[in-house]
């Protein structure tokens, strides 16, 4: 484990008299004076183990140009990022040049310390230099002459809106309340573009024995700081696709207010071919308030970048998803359950219909339970989600053809084929609308909602089933060699009078499918929403 040296106290080397300038301080004064190092890491893994990530969720989707892209989320340790920014890895220049100091308090026997010169620890501030070095404010401490143990409690940021009734019980136990800092306004909706103010919270407990003091080659006694994040990092990366512009990315219906309570847990935890010794706070969230939604805008066109391939990726710009910022923009959520309704929204400049995920679904559509980490995030403290688009890879997709037939503003009998020899499919079919210039420019975007409802569209088949994904999934197996019809007519509405140039509307069918075998790995892989398939 990589340890950043923090000394606390200056041991002063002060001349008593002009025949006594050679005298040194003494080894069992040097032993006794105490000084703090903080891990560089909460965890510590072997250089052979690579990176693990769970999968969270992976939802396909089509942009209006017909390419096929996918929301990917994976949740892994924080300190599984290298980098110095929010949701990372605990490093001493993290505490250090970004946050300048940090308090910490002592205590012994149930009490605040005493040392034997009568200096109390409490509240004691530890601060960084220009040097790299820490300084100990306003005192010289020693450990108890008795060897007891003390238990050193410290937090960072100091100074956070929102964060209130810090309380350590002695040592025991840690208790406090925290609310998101609100930002400036909201926009007409009530939404919160407030990813700039959610600060990164580290508390830290950490009991130190008679055998844990002497940590160093020179003998002097050091008290090991460990901190640990308090809240679960949400930060957004753009994967593998071309051409896409990210506008705006939500987290719908989030609580942004409760109260935590933490205790400490000791031991080892071993990782791969590597063990870390060390203490971790265990937090236990409560929310209250109402929900709301925190919205982070973006304006930029994004560039095309490969965020497993460079750890630098795992960031998110304040004007983009591009990958030349610094990352600070991180949403730091409150652990927790979340209500009824949440949801992550993405919307993309090249589709109609936002990226929506829903979070909250505990069953699936034929009353199944479904996996339920999507929804409970009580125990994600110190974890980071990590959400990325990326061109969509969807395993062995089967040929399925999608006809109809057009004659001036009207379309009919949009008609799905199993072409596919031998085998039962599963499909699926989108459908893409633009108004467009004479010359075929693109120029407004026509929303095609659910065709159920949609005025404009005659002989719906009732066994499509819409998806807030933008496709329309029929229920049933396709045998070979067999055809069923999404709508028997469309007849194109007026173009909006707001509009200028437009010359007509162009819509376009998108089908796909897959061999019926396949149906649980399309769900667990892929994220295809099976349940919209009965049979």
């Amino acid at each position: 484990m990589k340890l950043n040296y923090i000394i606390i106290g200056v041991i002063a080397l002060g001349c008593i008299a002009s025949c006594q300038r050679d005298k040194k301080v003494s080894t069992s004064d040097d032993r006794d004076v105490i000084l703090v190092r903080v891990n560089e890491s909460s965890q510590t893994r072997s250089a052979e183990e690579a990176s693990p990530q769970e999968l969270l969720f992976s939802v396909p989707a089509i942009l209006d140009n017909g390419d096929s892209v996918v929301v990917n989320a994976f949740i892994s340790d924080m300190d599984e990022f290298e980098l110095e920014t929010r949701g990372a890895a605990i490093t001493n220049a993290n505490i250090g040049t970004r946050l300048g100091s940090f308090p910490t308090s002592v205590y012994k026997d149930g009490a605040t310390y005493v040392d034997e010169t009568g200096l109390s620890m409490a509240n004691v501030t530890v601060r960084y230099q220009t040097s790299g070095d820490w300084e100990l404010v306003d005192g010289l401490y020693h450990w108890p002459s008795d060897g007891s143990d003390i238990t050193f409690c410290s937090y960072a940021p100091t100074g956070v809106t929102g964060l209130t009734n810090i309380n350590w019980h002695n040592g025991a136990s840690l208790s406090f309340n925290y609310s998101l800092p609100a930002p400036a306004g909201a926009d007409a909706s009530g939404n919160y573009s407030d990813a700039m103010n959610q600060p990164d919270i580290l508390f830290a407990m950490d009991p130190q024995n008679e055998n844990d003091r002497v940590k160093a080659s020179d003998g002097k006694r050091y008290a090991d700081i460990q901190f640990n994040h308090a809240l679960v990092a949400v930060r957004f990366t753009r994967g593998n696709i071309d051409d896409c512009t990210i506008e705006t990315i939500a987290l719908k219906g989030f609580y942004g207010a409760g109260s935590a309570t933490a205790t400490l847990t000791e031991g080892a935890t071993v990782h791969g071919n590597a063990t870390t010794y060390g203490d971790k706070l265990n937090f236990t969230w409560t929310t209250s308030g109402t929900t709301k939604d925190y919205v982070q805008s973006f304006n930029k066109e994004l560039k095309s970048t490969d965020a497993s391939q460079d750890p630098t990726q795992h960031t998110v710009t304040g004007a983009s998803l591009d990958a030349s910022s610094d990352g600070s923009r991180t949403f730091m959520m409150i652990p927790q359950v979340l209500a009824t309704g949440a949801t992550l929204e993405i919307k993309v400049k090249e589709r109609i219909h936002p990226l929506t995920v829903v979070l909250t679904n505990t069953t699936d559509g034929s009353g199944n339970p479904i996996d339920n980490k999507l929804k409970d995030w009580s125990g994600y403290a110190g974890k980071i989600i990590t959400i990325s688009v990326n061109s969509v890879k969807q395993g062995e997709l089967v040929d399925v053809e999608i006809t109809d037939q057009v004659s001036g503003k009207v379309k009919t009998n949009a008609k799905v084929t199993n072409t596919k020899y031998g085998d039962p499919v599963y499909v699926r079919v989108a459908i893409i609308a633009n108004w467009v210039k004479a010359d075929g420019t693109i120029i407004y975007p026509y929303e095609v909602d659910n065709i159920a409802g949609d005025s404009n569209f005659e002989g719906v088949n009732t066994d499509w089933v819409y998806d807030s994904d933008g496709f329309y999934y029929y229920k049933h197996k396709m045998a070979p060699n067999t055809s069923v019809t999404l709508f028997t007519k469309f007849t194109s509405p007026a173009p909006p009078s707001t509009i200028p140039d437009i010359d007509h509307l162009q819509m376009t069918l998108l089908v796909q499918g897959f061999d019926a075998s396949k149906k649980a790995e399309m769900g667990s892989t892929y994220g295809w929403p099976i349940s919209h398939y009965v049979d």
